[in-house]
């Protein structure tokens, strides 16, 4: 058996008894087999892009769609620039109402202009 089809058998024969199949792309059979970690407890050199200011804050989106916010000054903030996702704050940390007013501006904004700053950065509005 080559190695890491026998830490994959290992694996699924720890977490599944070895009753359901093991995949045979190692990095998918490690994520299948910790469901528990999430997006968010692999994030620390992901970033995010800049979608929108508002109160005081930066909004960004990383690439699984996960909302993101930074208070800083609007003078640093600039729609569609990467910024690193380490440090940011959850927006579903934020209490409720600010999560709705933050959710109903950025549905205001058309879809087209996400887009361009989601895949072309602020440049190209």
């Amino acid at each position: 058996m080559v190695g890491h089809e026998k830490f994959i058998q290992i694996l699924h024969q720890l977490f599944y008894g070895g009753k359901r199949p093991a995949h045979s792309n190692p990095i998918l059979c490690i994520l299948d087999c910790f469901p528990c970690y999430s997006v968010r407890y692999f994030s620390a050199d992901l970033y995010g892009v800049v979608l929108l200011y508002t109160e005081g804050m930066a909004i960004c989106e990383d690439d699984w769609e996960n909302l993101w916010c930074a208070e800083m000054p609007e003078e640093f903030v600039t729609e569609g620039d990467g910024i690193e996702i380490d440090g940011l704050t959850p927006l579903e940390d934020l209490p409720m109402e600010q999560q709705v007013r933050i959710k109903n501006e950025l549905a205001a904004l058309p879809e087209e202009y996400l887009d361009v700053l989601r895949n072309y950065g602020g440049g190209e509005e």
